[in-house]
């Protein structure tokens, strides 16, 4: 599997440095010779995804910030030379922001205010969390550590006028997701989780949310450059804007949604990242008694030799390695934060802007602060695990999905275009799907213990629970189910196939047949038989529309990701469209059997009228499947009906996260 070029970037870099440092530092660079690996990485990640600017904090000792800014942060039409980055730019932090709700929360927590054991019901007005699995509630430590069991849904979370917003109360309310497993069973990232968490701080505290944090977080720690919007802020004064590049930088929208606490309008800089991370590394009491040591304490694990969890937090190096790593990506910008206590050292990088890839930003981003751990000598090596015990290779065998797919709304669709399956091949496994890097699409595994496996020729390892769900060392923020055979992706994809390829050959021949007929000037058909073509013709045509409207959507990877937070009418007409094929297939269905029950059809017409049928069955089948036909795109549901979005048309919008990815 070969790594792109600049993946090889640090190893060469580090290797000049070490060669010009003093003796003494030649085993380990000091904090000044891996500043300059930074500088040389970031140009590197800039030039070649594309991006017009950055920014990264570096502490090391527990004492030495180094702050630094690179390009641009807001493009001025005309203008060569931008507004540049500087370390007291403001920038949006994405879901880095749920680290200051959960610092918040554990403060209310030390306080008595809050219980990380209770009923989240006892403190919610308004609405309630429904009790699905009786006897098992939801609790604060459940919000925090993400074992929650929420499903993760946040299509048209970002569908908002900055003026029509509502409260965070109402905003949990209206967005309230299924529950789809018990929970404190397994690790599975969603937004809702800090959303939720959110609202208890505001009826702990008295305050609103934005007042609490800025008051007992941000103040505290000298945070006077970061704060919590609820509508963009004016770009060029003081603050970034966000791009994605097509043929050019285009600034992105969909950056601000209600939901607050778990990442969207969260703008901080640079400079006020060291002070963040300062305090978490030195248990700063400023931050709240004991806060930053629960942050950064292991409190959830399915598997006691995998990464788990912290709260808010995930383990980057392994189960006990001491450093933790927070990611957080919105539309046009890309951050990673890693801090490792007991080395006083940590890490913060952000870009602001997608490139051509948001998903190989992520990666470089998450890339560029490994490496700088690994500089710092604060990485623990892998564990050399001895290869054996391998038992039946063909029980893992099949296909997952990501426990943090959607699966009620059109969003599931993902799944079917990038699933995780594992193969069991010459005495290993090969997966795809699994690897963080999109240069990656398969890799090998031996096995080193029952249901364990480690990447051949590399440190990653994946283990399987008794109930026969994956984890993966890469990212311990999911785990996979397996995937029954009648629920696949090849089905769906073969059914999907089957019925576009029958109603296109429908369409098409039905049209030359209605020219031929209207030029020869032959007979009328049958009532029934006319119907029948009419709406055979109609379904045809159709689906042909979603299928352009769907590969129009997914075209640009980067603009979808706003699409789906913020709505489109590409999106909403494929919607729309997947609703009427569905209709349109039982209406033809119905007509060709009353055509038949009359006897007006001939042979060589009832075939292939009954093909159409089929295909139409086929094709439906998968959109019902998949949730295209249900019309869902979570909203303002106070203000319109459910699944009805409103398009926006203004180039300014709200807030978005990698979809189907971190957020």
């Amino acid at each position: 599997m070969n790594k792109p070029a600049f993946l090889l970037v640090p190893a060469l870099a580090l290797g000049a440095v070490l060669g010009a440092a003093p003796a003494q530092a030649q085993d380990e660079p000091g904090p000044a010779a891996v500043a300059d690996l930074i500088d040389t990485r970031i140009a590197e990640i800039l030039d070649e995804q594309r991006i017009p600017g950055a920014a990264a904090t570096l502490i090391a000792d527990g004492e030495t910030v180094d702050a630094r800014a690179y390009g641009d942060a807001v493009i001025e039409d005309g203008v060569e030379d931008g507004v540049p980055f500087a370390t007291g730019t403001a920038f949006h932090t994405g879901s880095i922001a749920k680290l200051f709700t959960t610092a918040a929360a554990l403060q209310l927590v030390e306080e008595g205010a809050l219980d990380l054991d209770a009923d989240v019901n006892d403190r919610l007005t308004g609405f309630a969390v429904p009790d699905t699995y009786p006897g098992e509630p939801i609790t604060l430590r459940h919000l925090l550590t993400h074992t929650s069991g929420f499903e993760d849904r946040i299509s048209g979370w970002a569908a908002w006028d900055a003026g029509e917003m509502p409260s965070l109360a109402d905003f949990a309310a209206e967005q309230l997701p299924e529950r789809l497993r018990e929970p404190g069973t397994l690790v599975t990232y969603n937004n809702y989780d800090m959303v939720l968490a959110g609202v208890l701080i505001e009826a702990a505290s008295g305050q609103p949310y934005a007042d609490y944090v800025a008051e007992h977080v941000f103040a505290p720690l000298g945070m006077d450059g970061t704060r919590v919007v609820r509508e963009e802020p004016a770009t060029g004064v003081g603050a970034a804007e966000g791009y994605r590049y097509a043929d050019g930088q285009v600034p992105t929208e969909g950056r601000l949604s209600p939901g607050t606490p778990a990442g969207p309008g969260g703008l901080t800089t640079a400079e006020d990242m060291g002070r963040f991370m300062t305090a978490l590394l030195d248990g700063d009491p400023a931050l709240g008694e004991g806060v930053a040591e629960q942050m950064t304490t292991r409190q959830f694990g399915i598997d006691e030799d995998m990464p788990g969890m912290g709260f808010s937090f995930q383990e980057f190096a392994g189960p006990g390695g001491g450093v933790w790593f927070k990611g957080g990506d919105v539309s046009g910008f890309h951050n990673a934060l890693v801090v490792a206590p007991a080395q006083g050292v940590a890490f913060h990088v952000v870009f602001n802007g997608d490139g051509a890839s948001a998903g190989a930003t992520i990666h470089a981003a998450q890339e560029l602060a490994r490496d700088v751990l690994d500089a710092l000598g604060a990485l623990p090596g892998a564990a050399a695990l001895e290869p054996g015990g391998a038992g039946d290779l063909d029980r893992y065998a099949g296909e997952y999905v990501s426990t943090r797919t959607t699966r009620s709304d059109f969003t599931e669709i993902t799944r079917v275009f990038a699933p995780v399956t594992v193969e069991a091949v010459d005495g290993g496994l090969t997966t795809t799907g699994l690897s963080l890097d999109p240069e990656v699409r398969e890799q090998q595994w031996v096995p080193v213990g029952d249901g364990r496996f480690q990447e051949r020729d590399g440190g990653a390892t994946i283990a399987f629970t008794a109930d026969g769900v994956l984890l993966s060392s890469a990212d311990p923020t999911v785990a996979y189910e397996p995937v029954p055979w009648y629920d696949g992706a090849g089905l769906h994809l073969a059914g999907l196939a089957f019925g576009a390829l029958v109603l296109a050959a429908g369409f098409l021949a039905l049209t030359l047949t209605a020219a031929v007929r209207l030029i020869r000037g032959r007979p009328r058909r049958p009532a029934w038989r006319i119907v029948n073509a009419w709406s055979s013709w109609l379904l045809g045509g159709v689906a042909l529309a979603v299928l352009a409207l769907l590969m129009a959507a997914v075209a640009d990877a980067n603009l979808l990701t706003q699409q789906v937070v913020t709505g489109s009418g590409v999106l909403t007409a494929a919607l729309g469209l997947s609703v009427a094929a569905v209709g349109l297939t039982v209406v033809t269905a119905v007509v060709y059997a009353i055509a038949g029950l009359k006897r007006q059809w001939s042979p060589k017409a009832a075939v292939g009228q009954g093909l159409v049928v089929a295909g139409g069955a086929a094709f439906s089948a998968v959109l019902i499947a998949l949730n295209l036909a249900a019309f869902l795109w979570r909203g303002p549901a106070a203000r319109r009906p459910p699944g009805l979005m409103r398009v926006r048309s203004d180039s300014r919008a709200l807030e978005c996260r990698r979809w189907p990815g971190r957020s």
